[in-house]
């Protein structure tokens, strides 16, 4: 007994001892790492498994549960600022950005805000380029862009960071257009934003652009959406004075010949020399890039004065004020070209006397400034201003030419001349760009002349003074040429035909407005289609508030009187209306009780000009409107009660000219007593009247059997065309609640069988059998229109489904998005739906 039970525990030892070491051997296995190249998703599956043997030799196996682990989401991103540089007041500051998907899915990127910006010129900074339009291969806004995404070699650009949601969005096109999502791939993002030009500068002013940026992976598999944490970086920027072309111009004249002399003075007034630009090389068709320094000839009654002093041009120079060292060249160019664009010469001595000369300019080439490049250097050690006297006393460069004084009417007024000498240089930017007046600030150098002869820039700048490139202006008043313009809101030169009838012109431009009063019900009893009737007139009184502009389109600031006229009345379609040629003429029907004033205010409570409210007219008087300006002001009319409905009635508002009685235009008030018109007719389309039957049946009769078939034709009754639509804009059935146009046909609002006035069809035919068709205004079936439909005599509840036997329907043409609009309305759909017709047919019982 002994001795088996030594063996026994000898076999129990040895199967202990086997499956100990098993054991072992399944808990010595490493542990499993997931590479970062695993995706979301991803399942990752574990078990083990183990042999063993017992005492008596016996071989077992055994395997573990399995446990499973899931590939989760892991985003994260880096976000590389670009190397700041120094910028210049007025420039446009370009940062740039690189976010990089680092994970381990694919995934957008998305920044948390729009960019932040610090620094000590901060409050200089405005988000976007200050282009007026973005034009971008995702879409074209006219809105500057404030940012921009590179991917590849494609830069697109963005109006708004995700203000939107189309793909002028930053935000809404790195979710939704961007291709590049796969881990390890990266996008570059742009930050745009502009310096006024009053930025302060030097060495510790500084502007700073900040973003913050995560990336998102979408939900794979069993892996649940994930966005990493946000990363931000921030590029900081040195605002400098960019070097800056002060101008100054003088003139003086001979006490004797009258003869002009003018002379240009040029100094550099920034911290940076002036670059030399290919554009200015590409302008004068000259064989080097260089700096420019341009006067037009001064103008009068259309011509240039013709030049005197046998047409010499004398130029002086002075290194100390920063005329480049090295081996300078200073040419002399001129043109015959009205606006400089073409036809440039190098003079070889002195210019043309006759009159053909239009602009004189210098051409500086070939200098030094420390490099070579630029030719007109940094001056710091004399201070100048743009137009100011101060430049004449540090001028770099000086030339002169004469003229001949102006001869004809109006020459010896005063500023019956004007002038303004401009010039171009570059920038120090990492892209040059051209700094002239009037071009637009970022716009880069290239062999193109267009930035410097564009009307109002560079070398055609009339306007802008005291600003790099502009001299001083010398600028009097000239003679007087008055105007009026007088038209629709915001549309002073509109020109129309009030009624379609009478000639468009700006004097028959027209704003067309609607009254009524809600609870009043009104019936069209005619048949024909677009020549309304009724006998239904307004239960009280209505106010009606309608605005319009008047332009002082002369030259010089004005006052203008503004009559408003009584509205007369015309049946609508008839044409005509009220007219000013030497006197008021009214046209029309006149009708009493109305009231007219002209206002200040859009709800018609501040009278405008001591102008009164009247019965007949109301006149706003020496109303002021500085000369190229406009004015808004606004006609009020009060309706009478008892005014009849489906009417038109034209209103002439008048405006004259103060300054010169004969200037006046006019523009019409096209009111209208409702302006949607629902007209029913009716066709036997078959009949089962016995034959042979004395006397026969007259027509529009029906027997028992007989199908009828009606049409609902539906309208918007204003005329007139214009060519802009805000003379419409009060007279379209707007989407909305409470505008949305909702036709009713309820067969059951009477039963009786005498009734000639209320709808008996539900209760004397069989009822719809099939569903009405709404057709727009071409004809064809319109699309989106809605119906509700009802049965049982008296109708009950309305529903979408359509059954055989209906009672009754609303229509609701085009759905709650359509708009009923006058016939000539071109806005802002393009289309003219202005009429539909609703059919149906049914069956005598």
């Amino acid at each position: 007994m002994k001795h088996f039970t030594t063996q026994r525990a000898a076999r129990a030892a040895a199967w202990v001892l086997a499956l100990a070491f098993a054991a072992n051997q399944v808990a010595l296995q490493p542990a499993v790492l997931v590479s970062a190249a695993d995706a979301p998703g991803t399942q990752i599956t574990n078990s083990a498994s183990a042999t063993y043997k017992d005492a008596s030799g016996t071989q077992y196996s055994t395997v573990s549960n399995t446990v499973t682990a899931t590939v989760q989401n892991a985003p994260t991103l880096t976000n590389t600022g670009g190397s700041g540089t120094n910028y210049a007041p007025a420039q446009t500051v370009t940062d740039s950005f690189v976010l990089a998907n680092t994970g381990n899915a694919s995934g957008y990127f998305q920044l948390g805000g729009d960019a932040t910006i610090g620094g000590t010129d901060a409050a200089s900074a405005t988000l976007g380029n200050g282009a007026t339009t973005c034009t971008t291969p995702v879409g074209s806004q006219s809105a500057p862009c404030e940012y921009a995404a590179k991917v590849g070699s494609t830069t697109y650009s963005f109006t708004s960071l995700s203000s939107t949601s189309d793909n002028n969005s930053l935000n809404y096109w790195l979710q939704n257009t961007n291709p590049l999502t796969t881990s390890g791939s990266s996008v570059t993002i742009y930050v745009y934003y502009t310096l006024s030009s009053g930025a302060a500068t030097g060495s510790s002013n500084t502007v700073t652009s900040s973003i913050g940026a995560t990336v998102v992976y979408a939900a794979t598999g069993s892996a649940p959406a994930e966005t990493s944490a946000s990363q931000s970086a921030s590029v900081s920027n040195t605002v400098q004075a960019d070097a800056r072309l002060d101008l100054y111009k003088s003139s003086s004249q001979n006490g004797t010949s009258g003869d002009i002399t003018y002379t240009i003075s040029a100094h550099n007034g920034g911290a940076f020399a002036a670059k030399d630009l290919q554009s200015v090389k590409t302008l004068l068709g000259a064989g080097a890039a260089g700096i420019v320094i341009a006067d037009k000839v001064p103008v009068f009654s259309g011509s240039p004065l013709h030049l005197s002093s046998s047409g010499a041009v004398t130029t002086s120079t002075s290194t100390t004020y920063g005329y480049p060292t090295g081996s300078p060249t200073l040419d002399v160019y001129y043109t015959t070209s009205a606006n400089g664009t073409t036809g440039w010469t190098k003079a070889t001595g002195n210019l043309p006397t006759d009159g053909t000369v239009t602009y004189i300019a210098v051409f500086i080439h070939g200098g030094t400034c420390g490099t070579t490049g630029y030719d007109l250097c940094a001056d710091t050690a004399h201070a100048t201003n743009p137009g100011n006297s101060n430049v004449a006393s540090a001028a770099a460069v000086q030339f002169s030419f004469v003229v001949a004084q102006p001869t004809g009417s109006g020459a010896a007024n005063a500023g019956s001349v004007t002038n303004i000498a401009n010039g171009a240089i570059g920038d120090n930017q990492p892209t040059e760009h051209i700094l002239s007046p009037g071009v637009p600030g970022g716009t880069a150098d290239s062999t193109s002349s267009t930035p410097l002869t564009t009307a109002g820039q560079g070398i055609n700048n009339t306007t802008l003074t005291s600003t790099s490139g502009a001299s001083d202006k010398t600028s009097d008043q000239a003679l007087a040429a008055y105007g009026a313009l007088n038209g629709p809101s915001g549309q002073p030169a509109s020109s129309g035909s009030f009624d379609g009838n009478v000639a468009a012109s700006t004097s028959a431009d027209f704003t067309a407005a609607s009254f009524g009063i809600t609870a009043d019900s009104i019936t069209n009893t005619s048949t024909t289609a677009g020549t309304p009737a009724t006998t239904a007139t307004l239960s009280g009184s209505a106010t009606v508030c309608v605005a319009g502009t008047v332009k002082n389109s002369g030259n010089k600031d004005d006052n203008y009187n503004i009559t408003a006229y009584a509205p007369t009345a015309f049946a609508i379609p008839a044409t005509g209306g009220q007219s000013y040629t030497a006197s008021f003429s009214a046209g029309g029907t006149q009708v009493t009780g109305w009231s007219v004033g002209v206002y200040s205010n859009s709800v018609c409570s501040s009278l405008l000009g001591g102008a009164s409210a009247g019965a007949a007219s109301s006149t706003a008087s020496n109303v002021s409107v500085t000369s190229g300006s406009t004015l808004t002001y606004y006609v009020g009319y009060t309706v009478p009660a008892a005014t009849k409905y489906f009417t038109r009635f034209d209103s002439l508002v008048h405006a004259v000219s103060v300054g010169d009685s004969t200037q006046m235009n006019d523009t019409h008030n096209e009111l209208y007593s409702s302006y949607i018109a629902l007209t029913k007719s009716q066709s036997i389309t078959s009949t089962n009247c016995p034959s042979g039957t004395s006397p026969s049946y007259v027509a529009g009769t029906v027997c028992t059997g007989d199908s009828i078939a009606y049409t609902i034709d539906y309208r918007n009754l204003v005329m007139g065309t214009s060519d802009t639509n805000v003379s419409f804009s009060q007279c379209v059935n707007n989407t909305g609640a409470g505008n949305v146009l909702v036709i009713t046909n309820n067969g059951t609002v009477s039963s009786s069988s005498s009734t000639t006035t209320q709808n008996n069809w539900g209760y004397f035919t069989t009822g719809l059998q099939s569903q009405p068709v709404d057709s727009d205004s071409t004809g064809a079936t319109r699309a989106g229109s809605a119906f509700q439909y009802a049965t049982g005599t008296p109708a009950g509840a309305y529903s979408g489904t359509f059954s055989a036997g209906a009672t009754a329907f609303t229509a609701t043409p085009g759905g709650t998005g359509f708009q009923l609009v006058p016939r000539n309305y071109n806005s802002p759909s393009g289309t003219q739906d202005w009429k539909g017709t609703i059919t149906f047919s049914l069956v005598v019982k």
